[in-house]
């Protein structure tokens, strides 16, 4: 059934068009409550399981090796090497941000530092400044050694399958290239034309909105939404809106007139001009010298 808002809307208002938002039958309201409610619960299902339920992925490859590496035959041995291998991924990403971190760069000034600090032991800065590659980075010498450590604990069976060694292999190299992007992105900057361009750009944008965005005084008053509000219910109680009362007072006087003093009165009937053809087919249209030319023209 079709719901009537017309006496809502009789009279056009700064409050009509809030009182029909705040009704309720026939509503867009009551029509979607249902999925709105679906959609809200659904939402904050969503929200919870992402927020108290999904295990961070920071720490896979932690979890992959306790998981997969397994004691085996000496127990002290696989600990020993589980630590080993995080604590290479882990100097590996102090190596990397010493050069991009003036944070970092401060805690760990030195290697000597790193070996304070405990994440590097002093036989191993020895091994680590015995590589030879004097020119270039060494972030790739602790990721080395800590996949040799990986090589043999699948020898020596701390790791029971090929599958499994895989799996903690992936991590591991999976938290390599993400260092090596970090650093060629440190490495090669954006071009310096890029930032000029969004840098002039944005605030040249926001400079010319200083002017253009400004509010115009006119003499003339534009209100479009007042005009729909008026034509919403022409029949309504506003200056604009339909003379009802005047349609109705002319419609009464004129039907009164019709059934009461014009009720069997006609006037007396006579021969009119157009009775006689002769008469009608000369005097029906004013002619012109020009007009009888063009007839006998024709003729």
């Amino acid at each position: 059934m079709t719901i009537s808002y017309n006496i809502d809307v009789s009279s056009g208002s700064s409050f009509t068009f809030l009182k029909l938002l705040l009704r309720w039958r026939g509503s867009i309201w009551k029509s979607l409550k249902t999925e709105f409610a679906v959609w809200i619960v659904s939402y904050y299902i969503v929200f919870c399981i992402y927020r108290y339920a999904l295990t961070p992925t920071q720490q896979s490859a932690a979890l992959s090796l306790a998981a997969l590496l397994r004691n085996g035959s000496d127990e002290k041995e696989a600990r020993l090497m589980r630590r080993s291998i995080i604590r290479y991924m882990v100097l590996t990403q102090i190596l990397v941000y010493r050069d991009i971190s003036m944070r970092v760069h401060r805690r760990f000034p030195s290697m000597q530092s790193i070996v304070d600090e405990g994440f590097m032991m002093e036989h191993e800065l020895q091994i680590f400044e015995n590589v030879e590659v004097s020119q270039f980075k060494k972030y790739w010498v602790p990721v080395n050694w800590a996949s040799t450590i990986l090589a043999r604990a699948r020898r020596e069976e701390y790791i029971a399958s090929d599958p499994c060694y895989i799996v903690i292999l992936k991590e591991l190299l999976t938290f390599r290239t993400n260092m090596a992007w970090l650093s060629n992105y440190d490495w090669v900057p954006i071009p310096l034309a890029y930032p000029q361009v969004v840098f002039l750009a944005v605030r040249s944008y926001f400079l010319i909105c200083l002017v253009s965005r400004q509010f115009l005084l006119r003499n003339e008053s534009s209100a479009p939404n007042t005009v729909a509000e008026a034509l919403l219910n022409p029949l309504g109680e506003d200056d604009d809106d339909f003379e009802c009362n005047y349609l109705i007072d002319r419609n009464i006087t004129c039907g009164m007139a019709i059934v009461d003093q014009t009720e069997g009165a006609c006037p007396q009937m006579t021969m009119d001009i157009l009775s006689s053809p002769e008469k009608m087919q000369l005097n029906r249209f004013p002619t012109t010298p020009r007009a009888d030319e063009d007839h006998v023209s024709a003729v």
